[in-house]
């Protein structure tokens, strides 16, 4: 069987470097920002913002804004 795992590649954040939350955040607003994370590491895998919303049936504007959100904090790292 062939092995899935991906080597990570230079250009990818390291998960702590990603926007934490803090340690009392409720359950949704958890779900929430995994479910984010999931859309945008998604993205950078290169699916399209159109498939993301057609998948987690937001609309296409909510996918950019979670892009934008994410893409902020990893200009603030380099």
């Amino acid at each position: 069987m062939k092995n899935l795992r991906r080597r990570p590649c230079d250009d990818e954040p390291e998960v702590s470097a990603l926007p934490a939350l803090p340690p009392n955040s409720s359950p949704g607003k958890r779900w929430r920002f995994r479910r984010n994370l999931v859309i945008y590491l998604a993205h950078r895998q290169g699916l399209s913002q159109r498939l993301l919303a057609d998948v987690f049936d937001l609309p296409r504007s909510s996918i950019g804004t979670i892009l934008k959100g994410f893409s902020a904090w990893e200009e603030r790292l380099d």
